[in-house]
Parts: structure tokens; sequence; C-alpha cells
């Protein structure tokens, strides 16, 4: 197996940068939650049906 190496770095911002930022990263989250659940439902009904 391959090494993998991540260099973390801190980020400086202002309060209310960080404010916006992990305001955009939750809605972010929240979107990609609901798109995997939507197409893993898709999956599983297409895995279900017979000519799949």
């Amino acid at each position: 197996m391959k090494e993998v190496f991540v260099l973390e770095m801190p980020l400086k911002v202002e309060k209310y940068q960080a404010d916006i930022l992990n305001k955009r990263y939750e809605q972010l989250r929240q979107l990609f939650n609901y798109v995997q659940g939507k197409l893993l439902r898709q999956y599983r009904y297409f895995e279900q049906m017979k000519e799949f």
C-alpha cells in the first residue's frame, strides 16, 4: 500500500471569515449527504428490479 502524507497548515482568518466558511462548509456537507442518499436509494431501487 502506498503511503500518503498530508500537510496541514493553520488558516489565519478573521472571526467573520471563519463563520462564513463554516456556514458554507455545512451547506455543502448537507447537499453532499442529500445527493448521496438520493443516489443510494436509486441504486437500491434499481438493484431490486428484475431486469437489473
